[in-house]
């Protein structure tokens, strides 16, 4: 628990704005559902900030620091690589591409990835939509064509509204063991990259998080930053945002 004596000055200063959506409530008895509307905060926020202030005082209304501020993280092309040695042929086992890794990473100056990362990016591959990006949809149905055959219809999904944005990507950060903040401004930038990349694109939206949890996973982190976003998009078949 924060002491005032601990905390930047920007956190006291965010400590003391959500102490003032408080104060109606705390000094006046004003019902805390009129006194965060009055604020334009959702009340369950509210009602988070008032849990805290009460266990803590003003100190723990302070946002927390962020926890994987200052970790060191694979590269992309360090992914990049280890993928594209596993996708040679014939296929080879994932020590040799450790190995390869661990090499080519103390070549490099990257961080030294553990044989258990390796096998998670290695188990990760999507070999058909790596065949559609490179040869192409032709080659694609020809070493996928039992799958291809299999498709009976198709359904062309609306782009999503921001509501209705909002409402997937919440129910994501929770599968993540995670909840979206709307009034943090690491999740409200995280929710503006999402949707410049997908724009509303619902398919998208499920496949971008699929590279999400594997970027928190491979990295050790636990919270989705614009970067981590970032670094999941690299990993899509899409085009430029």
């Amino acid at each position: 628990m924060y002491v005032l004596s601990e905390l930047s000055e920007q956190q006291r200063a965010r400590a003391l704005a959500r102490h003032a959506v408080l104060r109606p409530h705390l000094e006046s008895g004003v019902p805390l559902a009129r006194a965060a509307a009055a604020a334009a905060v959702p009340l369950r926020t509210a009602e988070r900030w008032l849990a805290l202030y009460r266990r803590g005082g003003l100190a723990a209304l302070a946002p927390a620091t962020r926890r994987d501020r200052g970790r060191r993280r694979f590269p992309h092309e360090l992914i990049a690589l280890i993928e594209g040695i596993a996708l040679r042929r014939p296929a080879p086992s994932i020590a040799h591409v450790h190995r390869q890794a661990t090499t080519a990473a103390a070549a490099n100056g990257w961080p030294i990835p553990s044989y258990s990362t390796v096998r998670a990016i290695v188990t990760a591959i999507d070999r058909g939509m790596v065949t559609l990006a490179h040869e192409g949809p032709v080659r694609y149905r020809e070493r996928f064509e039992l799958v291809y055959s299999r498709i009976g219809f198709a359904h062309q999904y609306r782009p999503l509204s921001a509501e209705e944005l909002r409402f997937v990507l919440t129910h994501h950060w929770r599968t993540l063991g995670l909840e979206l903040a709307a009034e943090d401004f690491t999740d409200t930038e995280a929710i503006a990259t999402v949707a410049r990349i997908t724009n509303g694109n619902f398919r998208l939206v499920n496949r971008l998080f699929a590279q999400i949890r594997r970027v928190l996973e491979i990295n050790n982190l636990t919270t989705i930053t614009r970067e981590v976003i970032e670094t999941a998009r690299e990993g899509l078949v899409i085009g430029q945002p």
